[in-house]
């Protein structure tokens, strides 16, 4: 729905259909035959429309790339926090455990999109473009996952986060 609960128009809707189609058909590719595959021109032939006419909505491939990181990650992190939220709440080590084997469940269904989070394919998409914030380095919060994802902190027991 639009502003004052009108529906949104066709105009307003293609685009974001176009893009949640292409974020899609992105995550199929990079889940069935690896990040390597992944270009806008790949992605333009599964939904059908020129490569070109995806510039309007990414910057090139690394945007692409970033665009299904995000979503990747979006999807990501409730697994992980759900995992960690159903272990007993006073025994860390069972939140740890949780939450460290949704991921490796995670990993083994889905290994395109980790590749993509946290493997070999993270570091290729580092190379394609700096995506860090000026001044940011190692150790900062000026990296991939500073950008469009909610990251909370959690107070530990002894009081240090």
């Amino acid at each position: 729905m639009g502003d004052a609960g009108r529906p949104t128009s066709r105009r307003e809707r293609l685009p974001a259909e176009l893009e949640r189609d292409v974020l899609t058909a992105a995550r199929r590719l990079i889940a069935t035959e690896g990040i390597e595959v992944l270009s806008l021109s790949a992605v333009a032939r599964e939904v059908g429309v020129t490569p070109s006419a995806l510039y309007r909505y990414f910057e090139g491939k690394p945007g692409l790339t970033l665009a299904v990181y995000e979503a990747v990650t979006r999807d990501f992190v409730p697994i992980t926090a759900e995992a960690a939220g159903a272990a007993e709440l006073e025994e860390f080590g069972g939140q740890l455990y949780a939450a460290t084997r949704a991921v490796l469940d995670w990993s083994v269904a889905n290994p395109g999109e980790f590749d993509l989070l946290m493997g070999a394919g993270y570091a290729r998409l580092a190379r394609l473009r700096e995506l860090r914030r000026p001044g940011a380095g190692p150790g900062t919060s000026g990296g991939l996952l500073s950008r469009g994802v909610e990251v909370k902190r959690v107070a530990c027991a002894d009081g240090v986060d």
